[in-house]
């Protein structure tokens, strides 16, 4: 990738016979005095999420490749942009998994700014549906929004709180192999 940089100008323009000031437009996705570009957005955001990248180790090789210089705040920016031009397909995916037939369902342990959280997880073959919270149980599942709606056959570790969702459960053999290899 090599970067481009693209200055638009706007012209403010008096008419002689009135004297009324126009001022040229910029395209509609400029807008703000400095902004990136697509391609470079698209490249923060994976390898932010995708290849997980903390914030300094991305600043540092943006710099390095191409010498574009970004703040921690734009890599926010950046990333929040992302996830509003993502809502609908989120919602659309929960509910998908919602509807399914059979879904699978795991809360693994993450550390979010050094305190213990837990990755809540609803899949299909078809989608997958991921949501950070620091609590593990009912709480966690009520917020992510897919239990309570879910009427088909729930797998999981066996975790209790799973038993108040729902009346088809399926144990998850990934779960029962790993217990087993432990014993």
């Amino acid at each position: 990738m090599h970067v481009e940089v693209t200055e638009h100008q706007a012209e403010i323009k008096r008419c002689p016979a009135c004297g009324r000031q126009s001022r040229g437009q910029f395209p509609p996705e400029v807008k703000r005095t400095v902004q990136y570009g697509g391609n470079l957005r698209s490249y923060v955001i994976y390898l932010k999420d995708y290849a997980l990248l903390p914030y300094q180790r991305l600043r540092q090789l943006m710099q390095d490749l191409f010498g574009v210089p970004l703040s921690a705040g734009t890599l926010a920016g950046v990333e929040q942009e992302c996830a509003q031009g993502l809502r609908d397909t989120v919602e659309q995916i929960r509910g998908e998994i919602a509807a399914a037939a059979v879904g699978h369902f795991d809360e693994p342990g993450l550390r979010v700014q050094g305190k213990v959280s837990w990755l809540h997880s609803a899949s299909t073959t078809a989608a997958t549906y991921y949501r950070v919270h620091p609590r593990r149980g009912t709480q966690a599942r009520d917020a992510m929004g897919v239990l309570g709606e879910f009427a088909g056959v729930a797998v999981h570790d066996g975790w209790t709180s799973y038993a108040g969702y729902g009346e088809r459960h399926g144990l998850c053999n990934a779960h029962h192999l790993r217990e087993l290899t432990f014993l």
